[in-house]
């Protein structure tokens, strides 16, 4: 693989307009929650550097849109196309949290009305934000926040240079319940030199989360991916462990369920169950045939995850059919 030589970054601001007249918006929202989302991109980096993330090697610079640019595309989107919901697929989009709060406040004050779910945040910037920061952000229209907690290990947490702590998760996976925002947490297995104790700590961390906070929604249990300029990616190498080299060995990855890394099964397995442990496919999917099926699937979701029993184990080509099934009914 090659990498482009690093150069100085662009004024996001200074980006022009997207040409959203050029095409039918509708087909590009996606049901959550109850209405039609797009996404939205007001920031680019990250200022952390965990060792799974390829940020660090291609957008290791956090950079992002002045807060009255950010304003007026959301009132734009809402006002001129009609969107309702906006999904904001930022790396972090905390990072500049005054930004944040400032984005929020305006948000509240204008009293715009639209619906915000958040990508890119981290369960210490979930730390850093006061009762204030939250009754702004809800004002502002935030409906869910999506936040990486990777593992439920401290050693692979340490290992990834996550700098972050299960009790931390634990704690402020609390105070987000008190607020009623919704939440979804992201995991990830099959690092290196991670072990089934650890896999299991990580599923037990999961079930306690959404124990303990009803809003709360577990990601896919992604599948962990050598990506080319990571520390784990050079770990690897310098292992002696084989990594993709080439576009056609690219082909063979993806983080949810293609991979040609071997003693992956369990992993893939579990991925697909926790898809159905909680609510979550109330928020994703708009048929009720396909709530209901989810619904009276759950105990058994359950069961086996929290026991990795994975016998018998004809769910996955179940799981295939139904994801096509999504894409007609939600129509």
């Amino acid at each position: 693989y090659g990498i482009n030589a690093k150069t100085s970054f662009l004024n996001m601001d200074l980006l022009p307009e997207l040409p959203y007249h050029l095409i039918d918006i509708q087909k590009y929202t996606k049901y959550r929650g109850g209405e039609y989302t797009i996404s939205f991109e007001t920031s680019r980096g990250c200022n952390y550097r965990c060792a799974f993330c390829a940020c660090p090697q291609y957008s290791y610079i956090w950079r992002g849109m002045a807060v009255d640019k950010v304003v007026s595309d959301i009132k734009y989107l809402k006002e001129k196309l009609k969107i309702k919901a906006i999904f904001i697929i930022d790396d972090n989009f905390f990072g500049d949290i005054e930004r944040a709060r400032a984005i929020f406040c305006r948000l509240a004050e204008e009293e715009i009305g639209v619906v915000l779910d958040i990508y890119g945040m981290r369960i210490d910037t979930v730390e850093r934000l006061s009762s204030d920061d939250f009754e702004c952000m809800i004002k502002a229209g935030v409906r869910k926040v999506l936040i990486g907690i990777e593992s439920g290990s401290q050693r692979v947490l340490n290992f990834i240079n996550k700098s972050i702590t299960v009790a931390q998760v634990l704690e402020q996976n609390r105070r987000i319940a008190r607020y009623g925002i919704y939440v979804q947490y992201n995991f990830i297995t099959g690092y290196p030199t991670e072990t089934l104790d650890e896999l299991r700590e990580t599923v037990n961390l999961a079930f306690k989360l959404i124990k303990e906070n009803k809003r709360a929604m577990i990601n896919y249990f992604c599948i962990y991916v050598p990506l080319p300029g990571s520390q784990l990616y050079e770990f690897e190498k310098s292992k002696g462990m084989p990594v993709p080299k080439t576009i056609n060995e690219w082909i063979e990855y993806d983080r949810i369920f293609v991979t040609n890394r071997k003693d992956v099964d369990l992993n893939i397995k579990l991925n697909i169950i926790s898809l159905f442990i909680d609510k979550k496919v109330c928020f994703f999917v708009k048929s009720l045939l396909l709530r209901f099926l989810a619904g009276f699937y759950r105990p058994f979701a359950r069961f086996r995850m929290r026991h990795l029993f994975f016998a018998f184990f004809i769910e996955e080509k179940m799981f295939m059919l139904i994801n096509r099934m999504k894409f007609k009914l939600d129509k």
